[in-house]
C-alpha cells in the first residue's frame, strides 16, 4: 500500500524545437570590470547549436564578431542572426542604460539590420540591467513595420526605474 506522502518524479524529454526568431539581440548586465563578458557569446552560441540546421546556423568564428560595441558607429560582420551588445564600459554608471549613448546606439544597430521590404523576427535577451536596455530599445522602435514578431526574454531582471 503507497503512502499518501510517497511521490514519483519522472521527467519527460521535449521535443527539438526550431527557434522563431531571424535575429537575436543578447545584452548583458552591469559589468562592474568593464570588460565584455563570454558568457554572452556562450549564450549565442547555445542558441545557435538549436537552429535546425541550415542558413541560420552560424560558425563560432561569426558568432564572435558579432559583438556590437555602444560607442562604436558600425556594427561587425559576424553572424546576422545575432547581435551581442556590449556596452560593459558604461554599464556600471546610473542612469545611462535607456539614454541615447545605450539604448538608442542598440535600437540604431537593430533598424540596421531589418530588411527593406518585407519583415524580420527579433527576439531580445535582457541579463539584469541588459532587461532595462532592451525595454527602451523595444520602446523606441516602437511601431516599425519591418519587425514581424517581437519578443523579449528577461533573466534575472532589474526592475524598472532603478537605472
Amino acid at each position: 500500500m503507497r503512502k499518501p506522502y510517497d511521490r514519483t518524479l519522472a521527467f519527460e524529454e521535449l521535443e527539438p524545437r526550431a527557434l522563431l526568431s531571424s535575429l537575436t539581440v543578447i545584452v548583458h548586465g552591469r559589468e562592474p570590470t568593464g570588460e565584455f563578458q563570454p558568457w554572452v557569446t556562450d549564450m549565442a552560441r547555445a542558441i545557435n547549436e538549436n537552429y535546425i540546421p541550415g542558413p541560420l546556423q552560424c560558425t563560432d568564428g561569426e558568432i564572435d564578431a558579432s559583438v556590437a560595441l555602444f560607442n562604436t558607429p558600425e556594427i561587425s560582420s559576424g553572424c546576422e542572426h545575432f547581435l551581442l551588445f556590449d556596452w560593459a564600459a558604461v554599464s556600471s554608471t546610473f542612469g545611462v542604460a535607456d539614454n541615447d549613448e545605450v539604448a538608442g546606439v542598440l535600437a540604431t544597430f537593430v533598424r540596421d539590420r531589418l530588411p527593406t521590404y518585407g519583415t524580420r523576427d527579433v527576439h531580445f535577451i535582457g541579463f539584469s540591467r541588459g532587461a532595462y536596455v532592451i525595454s527602451s530599445v523595444i520602446d523606441r522602435l516602437g511601431d516599425d513595420p519591418r519587425i514581424g514578431w517581437l519578443t523579449m526574454t528577461t533573466l534575472d531582471a532589474q526592475a524598472l526605474g532603478y537605472d
